[in-house]
């Protein structure tokens, strides 16, 4: 009976051993990126928490569940197979990468986490995960990546290992829940790196988070060679139910090889096997070279069971494209920018079990994809019938849609009907309405030969929403801001015209721009023009109040501006503009417009022009004048050389006499003796005026008191 019993208690013994963690350790790229734990490739995730508290998605990908604060924004991270490879690492080039695309990313970010566990079977003693990690393009700012997660909904993210780029190259970092205080040293972009993370998770006391960066594989733990920094801090992860990755705007890069276990050997394996590496294949020269794309072209290998082209700028690689097949030798790539200079390599493919991936081949020889709407000079007119489609309604955010046309890309941004009055008196018709941030809403121009200003005409919307303009820049690979945000302008709102922004800025080279919306809401430009100048804007004039008024002509009067070479006269009728009148002379003040209709109410703006938009820019229109209304057609008017002129409220005469004002019922309402003005403070409306001057001069007319 005591065997019995022994064997019992043993067998007990053994079945909680194996029964301790949920999954057999240690998981490599079998589990983290079998097919039963991602999404439809290419994407990452192959479900969705929608809320902290969901029940567990385990051995699986799953989008965050803490959406409140925009970790569930934007898109899934895609994957790739793998082409990360650390010198003796045991999984490298095989199983799946993660690919964190800026352009995928929300505003804020997008966490992903591998939920291992809703328990608390990963903790009390140490764990260890492993990561391979190439970045290709990086902030400034400090942006976690990678983390262990107390809860397998990824609401609770410790131990973050953090990113930023540095001169030349990039530094990780190491942060319990906030920023780091130590960083590696400098690390090259566009190179694969080791990473390994350990923690000892407890429900009470401290716990130890440590990382350490780019290891020797035959390095033992007690080595601090590679050890970066430890932090200790009162238990808060107190167990590990997932690993946590986070995608974010401006951050380009992969990650493959996760290895997960409870020791060090575990995540710090060599490779069992020195496979024989494949010959690398010899490059040609790039054809069908098109705007964005060309045909990349090698020599088969062989024993290869495919080919990875990586295409490069500068030193920067910024994409991988495999293709299946011994024999295949070209691959066309696509997804270009149109006028930027690339290189490629390409690496040709093992099968694991008996050969390994070959060396890169020697780079190809440059090539320049074309760019058929290359410019001087960008001056836009979005009503000249060559823009495609014009949407006639506003879509649902997210579903703008892309397109490229007259050598403008728009990503979720459409051309969309509507006229806008111009902050110069002008009309727009249609605009391009750039979907918000959240969705990558972006146009991007033509290369510009060369540029010293670009003006920007654009309707906000709402207070808060605007734009960036950003600059490519091919040393970096990557969109630099020109200048903050520029938002919305409140006085241009008020009165019911564009904003207009202009930006100096100077390139004697080839440049690209485009114009992003880093905000919430909608924005709509209405015009773009570039300069191979930089011209001065000129003051707006100050108008004056029309005097002379007559029933068919008035004249305009306005302060003169320096350095303009004349004005333009704009004579409104409520809000359309039904006349304008060209005026030559930096020293014209006044101008008399002629050709009105009897018995109406006008306003007039003035504008000042510049020379050509080479020194001096044409002002921004003036407010308007104060309403004035022409006279009726008399027989009386003007026989004589009287002139009356109705402004606001005020009449006044070319003489003294006296002014009697009825209504139009014939009731006298207003009277004033030898005087040759009237203030009559009468109410707004229509009334008749007799003038009767001193020396017997008349004149009847209606006029109306504003």
């Amino acid at each position: 009976m005591k065997k019995i019993t022994l064997l019992f208690a043993l067998c007990g013994f053994v079945v909680s051993m194996d029964a301790q963690y949920p999954q057999s350790l240690p998981i490599d790229y079998n589990a983290f990126f079998a097919a039963s734990a991602m999404g439809t490739d290419p994407v990452l995730e192959k479900a969705e928490y929608q809320t902290t508290s969901d029940a567990i998605l385990a051995n699986q990908w799953n989008r965050s569940g803490k959406l409140t604060s925009g970790e569930g924004g934007g898109s899934s991270p895609l994957v790739e197979n793998s082409t990360l490879s650390y010198s003796n690492y045991v999984d490298n080039n095989v199983g799946k990468a993660i690919v964190l695309d800026p352009t995928l990313a929300s505003l804020t970010l997008r966490s992903t986490i591998y939920s291992l566990t809703s328990g608390n079977e990963y903790r009390g003693k140490a764990f260890y995960v492993s990561v391979l990690v190439n970045f290709s393009s990086a902030l400034t700012s400090a942006n976690d990546f990678f983390a262990w997660d107390a809860n397998h909904t990824a609401n609770s993210q410790r131990g973050r290992v953090f990113v930023k780029s540095v001169t030349e190259g990039i530094q990780f970092g190491l942060g319990y829940n906030g920023q780091p205080t130590v960083w590696s040293s400098t690390l090259n972009l566009n190179e694969t790196h080791l990473i390994v993370l350990k923690v000892t998770p407890v429900s009470t006391g401290d716990e130890v988070f440590s990382m350490y960066v780019n290891p020797q594989i035959n390095e033992t733990e007690e080595s601090t060679a590679s050890l970066l920094t430890t932090i200790t801090q009162p238990a808060a992860l107190k167990q590990i139910r997932g690993i946590t990755v986070r995608q974010r705007p401006s951050i380009g890069g992969k990650l493959a090889g996760i290895r997960f276990s409870d020791n060090w050997t575990d995540v710090v394996k060599a490779s069992s096997v020195d496979l024989p590496k494949l010959s690398s294949p010899v490059v040609g020269s790039a054809s069908s070279v098109g705007a964005e794309s060309f045909i990349a072209n090698w020599t088969a290998v062989a024993n290869a069971v495919g080919y990875d082209v990586n295409v490069y700028l500068g030193s920067y690689l910024i994409s991988t494209t495999n293709v299946n097949g011994q024999s295949v030798e070209s691959l066309e790539i696509s997804g270009l920018m149109s006028g930027i200079t690339y290189t490629y390599k390409v690496i040709a493919k093992g099968d694991v079990e008996n050969y390994s991936d070959s060396d890169p081949s020697e780079s190809s020889v440059e090539l320049t994809t074309l760019d058929p709407y290359a410019t001087n000079t960008i001056n836009t007119d979005f009503g000249d019938e060559t823009w495609g489609e014009i949407a006639q309604s506003q879509p649902a955010s997210g579903t703008y849609g892309s397109t490229s046309v007259n050598g403008f890309n728009l990503v979720s941004a459409i051309m969309y009907t509507g006229n806008t009055r111009g902050i110069r008196g002008e009309t727009h018709v249609n605009r391009i309405a750039i979907d918000k941030a959240a969705n990558g809403g972006s146009v991007t121009f033509p290369t510009l030969n060369s540029v010293e200003q670009i003006e920007i005409h654009a309707v906000a919307g709402t207070a808060g929403n605007g734009f960036q303009l950003k600059e490519f820049n091919p040393s970096t690979n990557s969109w630099s801001a020109i200048g903050g945000t520029y938002v919305y302008n409140q006085a241009s709102k008020d009165r019911s015209v564009d904003s207009i922004y202009i930006i100096s800025i100077s390139r004697a080279e080839p440049a690209k721009f485009k114009i992003e919306n880093p905000t919430n809401g909608a924005i709509y430009i209405t015009q773009i023009i570039t300069r191979t100048t930089n011209p001065t804007l000129l003051d707006a004039p100050v108008v004056g109040e029309a005097s002379v008024v007559n029933s068919n002509h008035f004249t305009a009067n306005w302060t003169t501006v320096s350095n303009a070479s004349g004005y333009k006269v704009l004579v409104y009728q409520g809000t359309s503009n039904v006349k304008t009148v060209d005026v030559s002379g930096q020293a014209t003040a006044s101008v008399q417009v002629t050709g009105l209709d009897p018995e109406t109410e006008y306003t007039f703006k003035v504008l000042a022009v510049g020379d050509g938009f080479i020194d001096y820019a044409d002002s921004y229109l003036s407010a308007a004048s104060t309403p004035f209304t022409t006279g009726i057609t008399s027989g009386l008017d003007n026989l004589s050389g009287l002139k009356l002129t109705v402004s606001g409220k005020s009449i006044r005469a070319s003489e003294t006499g006296t002014f009697d004002v009825y209504s139009l019922q014939g009731a006298k309402v207003y009277q004033v003796k030898n005087a040759d003005i009237a203030e009559t403070a009468l109410p707004t409306g229509l009334y008749i005026l007799q003038f009767t001057g001193d020396n017997g001069k008349q004149s009847t007319r209606k006029i109306s008191i504003n």
